[in-house]
Protein backbone atom coordinates (compact mmCIF):
# COMPACT_ATOMS: atom_id res chain seq x y z
CA UNK A 1 0.00 0.00 0.00
CA UNK A 2 0.97 3.84 -0.71
CA UNK A 3 1.88 6.08 1.41
CA UNK A 4 -0.74 8.03 0.48
CA UNK A 5 -3.11 5.28 0.99
CA UNK A 6 -1.99 4.51 4.36
CA UNK A 7 -2.54 8.31 5.53
CA UNK A 8 -6.48 8.27 4.01
CA UNK A 9 -6.61 4.25 6.10
CA UNK A 10 -5.55 6.18 8.90
CA UNK A 11 -7.70 9.55 8.59
CA UNK A 12 -10.85 7.20 8.26
CA UNK A 13 -9.79 5.27 10.82
CA UNK A 14 -9.34 8.17 13.42
CA UNK A 15 -12.52 9.92 11.98
CA UNK A 16 -14.85 6.54 12.72
CA UNK A 17 -13.57 6.37 16.22
CA UNK A 18 -14.43 9.63 16.91
CA UNK A 19 -17.63 9.34 15.77
CA UNK A 20 -18.27 6.12 17.69
CA UNK A 21 -16.64 7.99 21.11
CA UNK A 22 -19.12 10.75 20.41
CA UNK A 23 -22.27 8.17 20.31
CA UNK A 24 -21.14 6.00 23.06
CA UNK A 25 -20.50 9.40 25.17
CA UNK A 26 -23.98 10.84 24.37
CA UNK A 27 -25.79 7.39 25.02
CA UNK A 28 -24.38 7.94 28.60
CA UNK A 29 -26.60 11.40 28.58
CA UNK A 30 -29.65 10.70 26.45
CA UNK A 31 -31.60 7.42 24.90
CA UNK A 32 -30.44 6.24 21.78
CA UNK A 33 -34.32 8.08 19.83
CA UNK A 34 -33.01 11.37 21.49
CA UNK A 35 -29.67 11.78 19.87
CA UNK A 36 -29.07 13.58 16.52
CA UNK A 37 -26.60 13.05 13.83
CA UNK A 38 -25.89 17.03 14.22
CA UNK A 39 -24.81 16.20 18.01
CA UNK A 40 -22.78 13.38 17.23
CA UNK A 41 -20.77 15.31 14.56
CA UNK A 42 -20.32 18.30 16.94
CA UNK A 43 -19.30 15.70 19.81
CA UNK A 44 -16.83 13.77 17.72
CA UNK A 45 -15.75 17.35 15.97
CA UNK A 46 -16.08 16.19 12.74
CA UNK A 47 -18.88 17.89 9.72
CA UNK A 48 -21.28 15.78 8.04
CA UNK A 49 -19.98 14.97 5.08
CA UNK A 50 -17.34 12.85 6.69
CA UNK A 51 -20.21 11.19 9.12
CA UNK A 52 -22.10 10.03 5.92
CA UNK A 53 -18.81 8.93 4.11
CA UNK A 54 -18.67 6.27 6.76
CA UNK A 55 -22.53 5.94 7.39
CA UNK A 56 -25.92 6.40 5.86
CA UNK A 57 -27.48 6.59 9.46
CA UNK A 58 -26.90 6.79 13.76
CA UNK A 59 -27.99 2.79 13.53
CA UNK A 60 -25.59 2.35 11.25
CA UNK A 61 -22.71 4.04 13.32
CA UNK A 62 -24.26 1.78 16.60
CA UNK A 63 -24.04 -1.33 14.55
CA UNK A 64 -20.38 -0.91 13.76
CA UNK A 65 -19.89 -0.28 17.92
CA UNK A 66 -21.47 -3.33 19.00
CA UNK A 67 -20.33 -5.01 16.25
CA UNK A 68 -16.32 -4.03 17.56
CA UNK A 69 -16.87 -4.47 20.64
CA UNK A 70 -18.33 -7.68 20.66
CA UNK A 71 -15.57 -9.05 18.40
CA UNK A 72 -13.63 -8.48 21.60
CA UNK A 73 -16.10 -10.30 23.58
CA UNK A 74 -15.80 -13.32 21.40
CA UNK A 75 -12.16 -13.39 21.39
CA UNK A 76 -11.87 -13.63 24.77
CA UNK A 77 -13.95 -16.39 25.47
CA UNK A 78 -12.06 -18.17 23.31
CA UNK A 79 -8.80 -17.73 24.91
CA UNK A 80 -9.34 -20.86 27.38
CA UNK A 81 -8.96 -23.24 23.97
CA UNK A 82 -7.39 -20.88 21.48
CA UNK A 83 -4.23 -22.73 21.67
CA UNK A 84 -4.99 -26.24 22.71
CA UNK A 85 -7.57 -28.63 21.25
CA UNK A 86 -9.16 -29.66 24.41
CA UNK A 87 -9.07 -28.85 28.06
CA UNK A 88 -10.70 -30.20 31.38
CA UNK A 89 -13.46 -27.54 33.10
CA UNK A 90 -12.12 -28.42 36.89
CA UNK A 91 -8.51 -27.66 35.73
CA UNK A 92 -8.84 -24.50 33.96
CA UNK A 93 -7.60 -21.29 35.83
CA UNK A 94 -8.56 -18.23 36.60
CA UNK A 95 -5.95 -16.55 34.56
CA UNK A 96 -7.26 -18.73 31.19
CA UNK A 97 -10.21 -17.16 31.11
CA UNK A 98 -10.18 -13.72 29.86
CA UNK A 99 -14.40 -13.06 29.65
CA UNK A 100 -14.68 -10.64 32.56
CA UNK A 101 -11.70 -9.01 31.87
CA UNK A 102 -12.77 -8.00 28.82
CA UNK A 103 -16.00 -6.80 30.11
CA UNK A 104 -13.98 -4.52 32.21
CA UNK A 105 -11.93 -3.12 29.90
CA UNK A 106 -14.92 -2.40 28.14
CA UNK A 107 -16.89 -1.32 31.28
CA UNK A 108 -18.01 2.10 30.24
CA UNK A 109 -19.63 0.29 26.69
CA UNK A 110 -21.76 -1.93 28.45
CA UNK A 111 -22.86 -0.06 31.19
CA UNK A 112 -24.43 2.44 28.61
CA UNK A 113 -25.60 -0.77 26.63
CA UNK A 114 -26.95 -2.90 29.14
CA UNK A 115 -28.11 0.14 31.41
CA UNK A 116 -29.48 2.68 28.02
CA UNK A 117 -33.26 2.70 27.65
CA UNK A 118 -33.66 2.40 23.32
CA UNK A 119 -30.78 -0.24 22.94
CA UNK A 120 -33.23 -3.00 21.96
CA UNK A 121 -31.97 -6.57 21.18
CA UNK A 122 -28.08 -5.57 22.63
CA UNK A 123 -28.59 -8.56 25.16
CA UNK A 124 -30.33 -10.64 23.02
CA UNK A 125 -27.35 -10.36 20.49
CA UNK A 126 -25.37 -11.47 23.03
CA UNK A 127 -26.81 -14.52 23.50
CA UNK A 128 -26.63 -15.45 19.96
CA UNK A 129 -22.92 -14.10 19.70
CA UNK A 130 -21.98 -16.48 22.52
CA UNK A 131 -24.08 -19.46 21.95
CA UNK A 132 -23.57 -19.63 18.27
CA UNK A 133 -19.78 -19.69 19.09
CA UNK A 134 -20.23 -22.71 21.34
CA UNK A 135 -22.26 -24.39 18.95
CA UNK A 136 -19.69 -23.94 16.25
CA UNK A 137 -16.89 -24.42 17.87
CA UNK A 138 -17.04 -26.78 20.66
CA UNK A 139 -18.16 -30.23 21.72
CA UNK A 140 -19.01 -30.58 25.57
CA UNK A 141 -18.60 -33.98 26.88
CA UNK A 142 -19.10 -36.04 30.37
CA UNK A 143 -19.82 -39.13 31.97
CA UNK A 144 -22.30 -37.25 34.41
CA UNK A 145 -24.92 -36.54 31.17
CA UNK A 146 -28.43 -38.13 31.53
CA UNK A 147 -29.54 -39.65 28.42
CA UNK A 148 -31.87 -37.98 26.37
CA UNK A 149 -30.38 -34.59 27.90
CA UNK A 150 -31.86 -32.17 25.16
CA UNK A 151 -28.06 -30.40 24.26
CA UNK A 152 -29.58 -27.52 22.83
CA UNK A 153 -31.74 -26.66 25.43
CA UNK A 154 -28.95 -27.24 27.71
CA UNK A 155 -26.55 -24.72 25.92
CA UNK A 156 -29.21 -22.19 26.11
CA UNK A 157 -29.44 -22.57 29.89
CA UNK A 158 -25.76 -22.57 30.50
CA UNK A 159 -25.45 -19.41 27.73
CA UNK A 160 -28.26 -16.92 29.79
CA UNK A 161 -26.40 -18.07 32.74
CA UNK A 162 -23.56 -16.79 31.64
CA UNK A 163 -25.20 -13.36 30.60
CA UNK A 164 -26.93 -13.62 33.87
CA UNK A 165 -23.68 -13.01 35.39
CA UNK A 166 -22.21 -10.53 32.95
CA UNK A 167 -25.59 -8.30 33.13
CA UNK A 168 -25.63 -8.63 37.05
CA UNK A 169 -22.04 -7.16 37.22
CA UNK A 170 -22.64 -4.79 34.93
CA UNK A 171 -25.80 -3.27 36.74
CA UNK A 172 -24.00 -3.70 40.04
CA UNK A 173 -21.28 -1.33 38.98
CA UNK A 174 -18.52 -4.00 38.76
CA UNK A 175 -18.78 -4.57 42.46
CA UNK A 176 -16.58 -7.22 42.44
CA UNK A 177 -13.15 -7.82 40.29
CA UNK A 178 -13.14 -9.58 36.98
CA UNK A 179 -10.89 -12.53 38.99
CA UNK A 180 -13.42 -12.52 41.55
CA UNK A 181 -16.34 -13.28 38.71
CA UNK A 182 -13.78 -15.94 36.99
CA UNK A 183 -13.42 -18.00 40.21
CA UNK A 184 -17.07 -17.69 40.74
CA UNK A 185 -18.22 -18.90 37.51
CA UNK A 186 -15.38 -21.66 37.61
CA UNK A 187 -16.67 -22.86 41.14
CA UNK A 188 -20.26 -23.01 39.44
CA UNK A 189 -19.18 -24.38 36.38
CA UNK A 190 -17.63 -27.32 38.37
CA UNK A 191 -20.01 -27.66 40.92
CA UNK A 192 -22.36 -28.60 37.56
CA UNK A 193 -20.61 -29.54 34.86
CA UNK A 194 -18.05 -32.67 37.45
CA UNK A 195 -15.78 -34.47 35.33
CA UNK A 196 -16.55 -32.09 31.83
CA UNK A 197 -14.06 -32.06 28.98
CA UNK A 198 -14.13 -29.51 25.91
CA UNK A 199 -13.04 -30.33 22.90
CA UNK A 200 -12.81 -27.89 20.26
CA UNK A 201 -14.52 -28.75 16.82
CA UNK A 202 -12.64 -29.66 14.02
CA UNK A 203 -13.42 -26.95 10.73
CA UNK A 204 -15.87 -27.89 8.23
CA UNK A 205 -17.60 -30.22 11.11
Amino acid sequence: MSKNGQNVDRRVARSKQAFKSALLALLAEKDFQEITITEIVDRADFNRGTFYAHYTNKDGLLDDVIDDVLSGLLDSYREPYKHVESFHLDELSVTAVKLFDHVYENADFYSTMLKAKGISGFQEKMFRELKAISQEELTVSNADTPPGLNEDLQLTYQTYALLGMIVYWVQEDFKYSPSYMTEQLLLILNRNLNHTIVKRKKEGK
